[in-house]
Parts: structure tokens; sequence; C-alpha cells
């Protein structure tokens, strides 16, 4: 979604796309520099309303980039993007304190894109060693800022028989467990409104479900 909450701007096939809600309609997004085959994860800066992608596709020179979208300057610029180490899915989420685009991968610390880092030398990621995380395989489902970005909650699984809800302070960079889901809930959706973080759709046992969870964050 874009900062204003009435657009929804959607990346695929080297096309960019923005759905207004308000007209339930679509128009094409008229800057093509996209490259034919995108990636990786997504956020938008509230402030300046710019989304970025994380490992967003390869430049001519076949390097893996980075790009930023900026929809009301009709802009697409590129960066290099930081190679991270993964052991399972990846989720990102954009964190005002720390004026960046959070992704996280499996059991590896997180990596952040600071744009305002971004230069003739440094392509602006850093990685963000953290306290409290626990040495099994995670997949992650989703990742959304809460309480103006000082938390991220993410809910993941171990690909075993457990679902989980995380959360982490980007202030400390420490991580703390939340409960678990009754089953094994892959390839969910979620979101946060006040103090609960939502959890709907994905997979059980293969199948899809409707179900929705409601994890209360101010009690647990």
């Amino acid at each position: 979604m874009t900062n204003n909450g009435g657009d929804l701007f959607v990346l695929t096939a080297g096309t960019g796309y923005i759905y207004n809600v308000a007209s339930n309609s679509w128009k094409p997004f008229s800057n093509p520099n996209f490259s034919d085959y995108v990636w990786g994860l997504s956020a938008t800066d509230p402030a300046t309303g710019i989304i970025y992608f994380s490992d967003s596709g390869t430049d001519w020179t076949g390097n893996i980039v980075s790009i930023a979208v900026d929809l009301k300057a009709d802009k697409v610029t590129t960066s290099a993007f930081h190679q991270i180490d993964t052991d399972g899915s990846q989720a990102a989420a954009w964190s005002a304190p720390s004026n960046g685009l959070l992704v996280f991968a499996g059991i590896f610390d997180p990596v952040i894109l600071n744009p305002s880092k971004v230069s003739g030398t440094s392509n602006g990621w850093s990685t963000l060693p953290t306290i409290g995380m626990n040495d099994f395989l995670i997949l992650w489902n989703c990742a959304v800022p809460a309480y103006n970005g000082t938390k991220i909650i993410l809910f993941g699984d171990d690909r075993n028989k457990s679902s989980f809800v995380y959360l982490f302070d980007t202030a400390k960079r420490s991580w703390k467990k939340g409960l678990t889901t009754p089953s094994l809930l892959e390839d969910s959706a979620c979101a946060v409104t006040g103090d609960q973080f939502i959890i709907w759709g994905g997979k059980v046992n293969d199948k899809a479900t409707d179900k929705m969870l409601i994890y209360n964050l101010k009690t647990n």
C-alpha cells in the first residue's frame, strides 16, 4: 500500500500497476524502468511514500539490485543489493525509527536498507546483530511494523508442527517469542491494528484455509 492508504502498487513481469481503492480501478505505472524478472520483498516509507524492494532483479551487468519506486515523482532508482544468508523464506517491513527497510531471513540476523546512506561508495545495506533468537529454521510468512515502527511483528513456522509469533524490538535489536498457533499454518498474510495482530489465510496441511486468528500484543 502507498502511504496515503488509498492506492496499492503491484509489480509483476516488469510492469507496475496502481490500484485505486476508492474507484476500484487499475492504471499502469508510466515509468518502465523495471527488470523483466522481479522478485523480492517490499515496504513503504510512510514519511516519503517511496516503496522499497529488496532483491528486485538484475541490472544490465547481471548484478542483483534493490529498487525504490517513487509514484509521485514517477521515478525508479536502483542500488546494489546486500547479499544475505538465508535458510528459509524471508519477510520484510519498514521501521520508521530505524529509517529503513528490514529484511528477515531464517535464523540469521536481519539486514537493513537505509536510503539516506546510499551513495557512490555505499549501497546503504548493513547487517543488524541481534539477541534472543532461537537457533532453529524459521520460514517467515509475513512481517508488519507496530507501535510506530518500534516493534516488528513476525509470523513464521518451523516447517514441522508449530507456527508462532515473534516480536522484534528495533531499538534494543532483541527478539521475544510469543504464543504458538493451534496447528501449523503456512503462507499466511498479516496486519496490525492497535494492539491486535491479525493473521489470515494460508494453508493447513497443504489445504487453503479462510480462518482468521487475532493475537493480542498487549496481553501476550
